[in-house]
């Protein structure tokens, strides 16, 4: 309120006031109207704003839904976009260029390692420091007996092979830091287990390890037949000489005086001798034939032929035991020494005869089955007890030693007619059983 006051006559005062609107009421006045007004150009600057940036942004956001197709290699995805968006297009294009290319770096590492590895006859395994399981291969699972095994998530060796010596190896490797070697005998085969520390780059720690499995069989069993082939040689020519070198001791101290005696242990000596002689022989001729050190002269021969021969040469072997000879022998030809094939016949048909029983026979048939030639040797002998079947093929291996002796063999025919057969890539078969008879079958593919 505005007042003004005037004095008039004598004690009379005129005081006038006027009422006025101040800026607070002014505002106060306007306020409702000013909030409607705010909410109009809230609702007109939002829809403005939203078509906006909608419009401002939707390059940006076609770049983004197209991202995958721009990453993809050979991609050719245009979109138009603000210019000051380009440097952003051309960076991620760039970006997806060398991304792709480490991707096939990778991608071809992978397949080459999954291809080696998978190819691999060893066996191959690779665990992280905690005994997990990081990658096998086949060849693995087979060697250590887990065929089933399947790597999935993480998988500790325990679940693969429980084998006390394997987990106290991949220990002590893993421990000690230290490369180790252990061989493992199961039924069939040996293997080498080769524990090899993978150690972190610059630095003396144990990331993991790599196992590397070795199938050593043939190897094993290499070494235990040269074992027991010296130990078998060394049997085969001490005998013989001992006997030489007794008989002529006793001849040079005079021991052996008359002349019956003299004449009878020089008979001895020379028998041994011989018998000497014949087993170096063949051990010559059979190193020969395994190692193909001897050049020999392979032409087309006739099996009926050479059978024939051989026939005639052991008919008097075979009178003298008492056995027949049957051969019944087809026109079959084939190419090969005909040293080898007769030698072949001849061992397998000695036996027949030198294991025979009396007034026993030898039937010795050939001929072709589909485009094969077939030697089948089957006699009525002694036969061949189940447990010897699979060695009678090695180096002095004998089912009866004290017969044996008595007939006088070396020990090595057998073995003498397997390499001849696998000289010419044939197969052996053999059906025999105690006390009733023996059937060899060679066949030769033609």
């Amino acid at each position: 309120m505005y007042y003004y006051a005037v004095k008039l006559n004598g004690d009379v005062v005129l005081r006038l006031s006027r009422e006025i609107s101040s800026i607070n009421s002014v505002f106060a006045e306007l306020l409702p109207m000013l909030f409607v007004l705010f909410i109009f150009v809230l609702i007109v600057v939002y829809f403005a704003s939203s078509i906006t940036s909608r419009k401002v942004l939707k390059p940006i956001n076609e770049m983004t839904k197209s991202l995958d197709d721009m990453l993809e290699e050979g991609s050719n995805v245009n979109i138009k976009i603000y210019e000051e968006f380009e440097p952003l297009s051309n960076t991620i294009k760039d970006q997806k260029n060398k991304i792709n290319e480490y991707i096939n770096e990778l991608k071809n590492e992978r397949d080459n390692i999954s291809f080696i590895t998978g190819n691999m006859k060893e066996g191959f395994i690779l665990l992280d420091h905690n005994k997990d399981i990081l990658s096998i291969n086949k060849s693995g699972k087979t060697m250590i007996g887990n065929e089933n095994f399947e790597l999935r998530n993480s998988r500790n060796i325990l679940e693969l092979t429980r084998s006390p010596k394997v987990i106290e190896k991949i220990d002590a490797a893993l421990r000690e830091n230290k490369h180790l070697v252990h061989d493992v005998e199961t039924e069939n085969n040996y293997y080498r287990y080769y524990f090899s520390p993978v150690i972190e780059h610059n630095k003396n720690f144990v990331k993991g390890l790599l196992v590397l499995i070795e199938d050593i069989t043939i190897q094993k069993s290499a070494e235990i037949m040269r074992s027991e082939f010296t130990a078998n040689v060394s049997h085969e020519l001490k005998t013989p000489l001992t006997t030489m070198i007794g008989f002529a001791e006793m001849i040079k101290e005079g021991l052996i005086t008359d002349h019956e005696s003299v004449e009878k242990y020089s008979g001895l000596i020379y028998k041994e001798g011989m018998r000497l002689i014949s087993l170096i022989e063949d051990l010559m001729r059979l190193s020969k034939i395994q190692e193909h050190t001897e050049h020999v002269e392979e032409k087309l021969v006739n099996l009926k032929d050479i059978s024939e021969d051989v026939v005639v040469l052991l008919g008097s072997k075979a009178e003298g035991y008492n056995v027949k000879l049957i051969l019944n022998a087809d026109d079959v030809m084939m190419k090969a020494n005909s040293n080898y094939i007769n030698e072949l016949l001849y061992n397998i048909i000695d036996n027949g005869i030198k294991y025979n029983i009396d007034s026993g026979s030898v039937n010795i048939r050939i001929y072709e089955e589909d485009e094969s030639a077939k030697i089948v040797v089957s006699d009525t002998g002694v036969g061949i007890p189940l447990e010897h079947r699979d060695r009678i093929f090695e180096r002095f291996y004998r089912v009866d030693k004290s017969r044996s002796k008595e007939t006088g063999g070396t020990g090595l025919g057998l073995s003498i007619v397997k390499h001849i057969a696998e000289l010419y890539d044939g197969t052996i078969d053999i059906k025999s059983s105690k006390n009733k008879g023996t059937e060899i079958t060679i066949k030769f593919p033609k």
